[in-house]
């Protein structure tokens, strides 16, 4: 089980690193892995990149996208 939340969590680390390179390229210089999920207009754009991911490789990547979006969605709540 631990050796699943730790694949779960390292994921997670992957996905936001992936967002922060995607931004990148378009041209949000400053974006990095520690305000992707701050900064209103990045998690704007790391949701979209999130939605568009039509082939998880796995269970684990599954739950790490889902997990990203509740804590988008919470987040928006606040």
């Amino acid at each position: 089980m631990n050796k699943d939340l730790d694949h779960i969590q390292k994921t997670k680390e992957d996905l936001l690193i992936q967002g922060v390179e995607k931004l990148k390229i378009i041209g949000f210089t400053n974006v990095t892995v520690h305000n992707i999920l701050t900064e209103e207009i990045y998690i704007l754009y790391f949701s979209t990149y999130l939605k568009k991911i039509s082939d998880p490789k796995n269970d684990n990547e599954i739950i790490a996208i889902k997990e990203l979006k509740s804590f988008i969605t919470k987040r928006r709540e606040n």
